[in-house]
């Protein structure tokens, strides 16, 4: 009634107003039909097998995204998610786990959003694959926690008598997954940030320096995962957080798409924050076979070129780590690593198209993948000036 009145008073005929609530009815029905169409046949509960596929053989797929290990294509779905064509073209190729559980936002300024079931529903309609490293469901306990600096915490969880392959070359990079029905979160797994891990390396590196005989010990518990976690007063973070010790925790893991290492290539990374921590266990794995402390898995035609941004010392990660396997690297005159430090905000002038372009010289780039991870701000400067520098070079650049 209120509808018609107005129509009278705007002038609008009464009917197109009429028309236009029926329409927008209409589009409701058909919105319920459309979930409705894609739920039928999918059983939630069963185990579904897939084609398994490499990340190589993902990574030259089109119009592809990757969930935990699940790899959609969203060729056409992309023009029906209410974030439009042009979110799914940003994100090709990309492990979508931290922006689908709402952990993390594609855009500066911009609310993560926490994806419904509803949206999990299509999801499984859009799986072509899945990735052949697989993870496994885990349960465990809480038995370290500690402080990394004021806005973040450490937390390691035994795995009881499970093993997760967290030393192997191929297990870099990756994320578990912790939640339950209601809540997920992915969080990078960095053994090397387990309290007795990082400062017992630190001491070998540092007897290694100064001529001193490498005491041999156990350096990463196979049955242990550890995450650094945001002091968030919300959700799993909050969880994790205040959890005591012996709290039992479900967890699943190694997902993603992780680093996709190649015993020949350079990796040139821009990182900032929390980004860094994807390649903390990569530098203690490099550190450990300098030290003759693990077998050789990476070999030395590779190198590690790693740029990095923090606010500040006071709130970085891993620092003391990535300095002090730099004095060692040049003490022994390796050639795998190299570590250039930044301190302050993530702005234009930091990270753009001219810093970016620097690192081309004197590199092989058929050879050099570029690698981003970092604050939202920091990701979207440097994908757009990786985006324009590729119209130019011949160049493989990927944002995580």
């Amino acid at each position: 009634m209120g509808g018609m009145r107005y129509a009278e008073i705007s002038g609008i005929p009464k009917y197109e107003t009429i028309g236009f609530q029926v329409i927008s009815v209409f589009f409701l029905i058909l919105f319920y039909l459309e979930v409705n169409h894609r739920m039928q046949g999918i059983d939630l509960g069963k185990k579904v097998s897939y084609r398994l596929l490499t990340i190589d053989e993902v990574d030259k797929m089109e119009q592809v995204v990757v969930l935990d290990n699940l790899v959609l294509d969203v060729s056409k779905y992309k023009w029906e998610h209410p974030g439009g064509a042009f979110l799914f073209d940003q994100l090709k190729g990309r492990d979508i786990s931290k922006f689908y559980y709402g952990g993390y936002s594609l855009e500066a300024g911009v609310k993560p959003v926490k994806h419904s079931k509803i949206a999990d529903i299509v999801m499984r309609t859009l799986v072509v694959g899945e990735i052949s490293w697989k993870g496994k469901n885990f349960e465990g306990h809480i038995v370290v926690k500690g402080e990394v600096n004021k806005l973040t915490s450490v937390i390691t969880i035994d795995l009881r008598k499970d093993s997760i392959e967290v030393e192997q070359i191929e297990s870099l990079g990756k994320h578990v997954l912790i939640g339950n029905n209601n809540e997920k979160r992915q969080y990078t797994i960095a053994n090397s940030m387990r309290p007795s891990t990082y400062e017992s390396l630190l001491e070998q590196i540092n007897d290694s320096i100064n001529g001193r005989k490498v005491q041999r010990d156990s350096i990463v518990q196979s049955n242990d995962v550890t995450l650094v976690v945001k002091n968030y007063k919300t959700g799993i973070s909050k969880f994790l957080n205040e959890a005591p010790l012996s709290q039992p925790v479900s967890l699943r893991g190694p997902l993603g798409k992780g680093l996709n290492l190649k015993q020949d290539e350079t990796v040139v990374a821009f990182v900032g924050g929390t980004g860094v921590l994807v390649f903390m266990d990569l530098v203690a794995l490099l550190a450990r076979q300098a030290l003759n402390l693990s077998p050789t898995q990476i070999g030395n035609a590779f190198k590690l070129i790693l740029h990095v941004s923090f606010e500040s010392r006071a709130q970085s990660i891993g620092l003391s780590l990535l300095e002090k396997y730099q004095e060692l690297v040049q003490k022994k005159g390796l050639n795998n690593f190299e570590l250039h430090l930044r301190f302050g905000d993530e702005d234009e002038g930091k990270w753009g198209k001219e810093y970016a372009k620097k690192q081309f010289k004197g590199r092989d780039l058929a050879k050099t993948r570029f690698l981003v991870c970092g604050p939202p701000k920091m990701n979207a400067v440097l994908n757009r000036a990786f985006e324009e520098l590729s119209k130019e070079e011949k160049i493989r650049y990927e944002v995580l």
